[in-house]
């Protein structure tokens, strides 16, 4: 008798064994695309948001001599990405994104440097214009570090921001909300 439950314990492991396989191989699996290793990098890429900023109205017009001011509106932040060394050492480029929401009826002027720790440019670009109204003006720009090297000491972003004059002469209403939103981010290539 003990052969004969040692047989029946012996099957049903078996059966459960066979159910267990069955039930994993025709269960429901996602099909591998392997088209996906097009888009594969054995780099590591990272993602950070740089500057954003919302300015209305107010910061356009001067109270006391009911004018705009047509001057630049100038700002400089920290720019702390590259004070990691692993970062500085191994950047192969940087892929910067840009958008800006403008609702005035008015042309702005953006201006973007990066600086050094005494202030002097490492990078710059062609000034943005976004034109009035423009609710999704986006651009993209790319930094290769092999072609600028100087790039590596930027500690600091400067923006700059002009509003143009009114075609018809007239001033911003300090009362009517108007605002000009800028994202940026910044998405850094780093060999391994």
């Amino acid at each position: 008798m003990l052969s004969f439950e040692f047989l029946k314990m012996k099957n049903l492991r078996i059966i459960i064994t066979l159910l267990i396989f069955a039930n994993v191989s025709i269960s429901c699996v996602k099909s591998l695309d392997f088209e996906q290793i097009d888009n594969f990098s054995p780099n590591p890429i990272y993602t950070t948001t740089l500057a954003y900023f919302t300015l209305n109205q107010q910061n356009f017009y001067n109270p006391i001599t009911s004018t705009d001011i047509l001057f630049p509106i100038e700002d400089i932040s920290q720019f702390t990405v590259l004070e990691n060394s692993y970062i500085r050492k191994n950047l192969l480029k940087v892929e910067l994104d840009f958008a800006l929401e403008n609702q005035f009826d008015r042309q702005f002027e953006l201006k973007l440097d990066f600086l050094d720790v005494n202030n002097n440019i490492t990078h710059t670009f062609t000034p943005f214009v976004v034109a009035p109204m423009d609710a999704n003006f986006t651009r993209k720009e790319t930094i290769q570090i092999a072609n600028n090297r100087q790039f590596l000491s930027t500690k600091k972003i400067r923006i700059s921001i002009q509003m143009s004059p009114s075609s018809n002469g007239s001033n911003l209403d300090p009362n009517q909300e108007r605002k000009l939103r800028f994202k940026s981010a910044g998405t850094f290539f780093l060999k391994t």
